[in-house]
């Protein structure tokens, strides 16, 4: 569907609405899931405009990192002081079945939209 719209306009306005709706929709396994984020994240990627790639390959990265409230409520306050990052960002190997975070996958959503911004601003600046 998304590949059929030819527009950057109209699909800057539709990807925020793949986003919602994959970050919203249940049932999925992780493999289909995963997949369904990387391909949407794709698309972020394409976009023309680089502000624009940067805002969705941005939001892409909360596709990756579930912090819905439901999820929220069920993470357990660290008993130390020594946690790991990897730990915090759920990288410690534990049951994933009805939590799905893949820090290391958003960390690089973030990384990438951050080198996107870094583009922008410095070709910005040689004008």
């Amino acid at each position: 569907l998304y590949e059929d719209v030819a527009d950057s306009k109209a699909q800057l306005r539709l990807l925020p609405v793949l986003i919602g709706a994959v970050q919203t929709t249940k049932g999925f396994g992780q493999d289909n899931y995963e997949t369904l984020c990387t391909k949407v994240t794709q698309y972020a990627a394409r976009l023309l405009k680089k502000p624009d790639q940067c805002r969705m390959v941005y939001s892409c990265s909360h596709l990756f990192w579930d912090d819905s409230p439901e999820v929220v409520s069920k993470i357990k306050p660290a008993e130390s002081t020594s946690s790991s990052l990897g730990d915090l960002l759920g990288d410690s190997g534990g049951d994933k079945t009805d939590v799905f975070g893949d820090g290391k996958r958003a960390l690089e959503c973030l990384q990438k939209s951050l080198r996107i911004a870094d583009a922008c601003v410095s070709s910005s600046a040689h004008i």
